[in-house]
């Protein structure tokens, strides 16, 4: 299979092995053969393709590119065409037209293919091609020629907006880890997009990060003045006092999960004594205290109530936050005095009962789950409950 690499490093690749250096220092075939490539399907007219690569270079350009385009077509090494022809420069009424087999695989309209499904079902499932396809700047070893420019900045354009639709979905699902893996990888190719920089920023401070986010912020904020001479936008100086001050959305808080949910809830303090408290804590203790005494012989079971999210959440058909704030009224009063609810972020709550066995257990739940049936808008969305015994 043939694999051609345009975003980074140009490359021709026969079964995972570079072809190049057996066309030997044929740079101006080399470069008509991208120029083809980049507009392949499409009708060229000679006259088009002389002005944006020759210009004025040949006293008779139409024969020279007559006689390039046949070089062009018998350039790789024979031992290739017989193995796979996977190019083929076709002259019809005129035009040129340079067309692909179908088993020839190349990056950026792999990239395009996967950004459009992406745009056409509104899942993400290709979305992790379109990060790792992209190596740098399409064509990048041309330097900016003037028939380039738009295609080139047509391509970071889709690559931003599509990378930015991704980023904004695994935020609305609190995948924040992966936020900051594709941040990173993708920060070496595009080190001034200052959306990626605010991402990265907001995936930090809602894994408990903010110092390295503000350390973040002062970085990138100096290498955009000093290589570029700009200053952060509105938005990017906005968060930035927000992670400073705390006060960042609730939405962007963490994922909470059964196995870590003390390291995110629990304060440890060493003291001696009694708890010193305000005494608005003091009436809420006491009446927790005593709604607890009347049922005894009991466990202690925690649990994560999670209203899933989707892509109808990012396009605001869903306003997660409402129905969270709604189930949880329902739950209320379908829980027994003594239990505790507090909603946690956007789509999660926690939930504290004293219940004296697993059918106790399943019993809660499944009032729980009654209490979903009655929202306006469960289907769409799904409740996901998880619950364990505090040992």
């Amino acid at each position: 299979m043939v694999e051609i690499y345009t975003l980074g490093n140009f490359d021709i690749r026969l079964e995972d092995v570079s072809i190049l250096k057996s066309v030997g220092n044929k740079q101006r075939l080399v470069k008509l053969f991208k120029y083809l490539l980049t507009f392949h399907g499409k009708k060229l007219l000679p006259e088009r393709i002389i002005e944006d690569l020759w210009q004025d270079e040949y006293i008779q350009p139409l024969k020279v590119l007559r006689t390039q385009i046949s070089r062009v077509r018998s350039m790789f090494p024979k031992e290739m065409r017989d193995f796979a022809p996977f190019f083929s420069i076709d002259f019809i009424d005129g035009y040129y037209v340079f067309n692909l087999s179908e088993d020839c695989y190349v990056d950026f309209i792999h990239m395009q293919k996967c950004m459009d499904e992406t745009d056409l079902d509104g899942s993400y499932n290709k979305c992790e091609d379109v990060v790792h396809i992209y190596k740098g700047e399409y064509l990048g070893e041309l330097g900016d020629e003037e028939w380039l420019v738009p295609v080139r900045s047509m391509f970071d354009r889709m690559y931003i907006k599509s990378l930015s639709k991704y980023l904004q979905h695994l935020m609305d699902n609190g995948g924040y880890s992966k936020i900051l893996t594709i941040c990173e990888e993708v920060m070496r190719y595009k080190p001034y997009e200052e959306s990626l920089h605010i991402f990265f920023m907001e995936a930090l401070d809602a894994l408990g990060e903010n110092r390295y986010a503000i350390n973040h912020y002062s970085f990138c904020t100096t290498k955009l003045y000093r290589e570029l001479g700009e200053t952060p936008s509105d938005r990017m100086k906005d968060l930035y006092k927000k992670i400073k001050n705390g006060n960042v959305n609730n939405n962007h808080k963490s994922i909470l999960q059964l196995d870590n949910i003390d390291g995110n809830i629990c304060q440890v303090q060493r003291r001696l004594g009694a708890l010193v408290c305000d005494m608005k804590q003091f009436e809420f203790i006491y009446n927790h205290e005593r709604a607890l005494m009347e049922r005894g012989n009991t466990d202690l079971y925690l649990g994560i109530l999670t209203l899933d999210q989707s892509g109808l959440i990012r396009n605001g058909d869903i306003d997660v936050d409402k129905n969270t704030r709604q189930l949880l009224g329902y739950v209320q009063f379908n829980l027994r005095k003594g239990d505790a609810i507090s909603q946690w972020s956007s789509n999660q709550a926690l939930l504290l009962s004293k219940i004296s066995d697993e059918c106790g257990v399943n019993c809660m739940m499944e009032r729980i789950q009654n209490c979903f049936s009655n929202l306006e808008e469960r289907n769409k969305l799904s409740l996901n409950i998880k619950i364990k015994k505090v040992i």
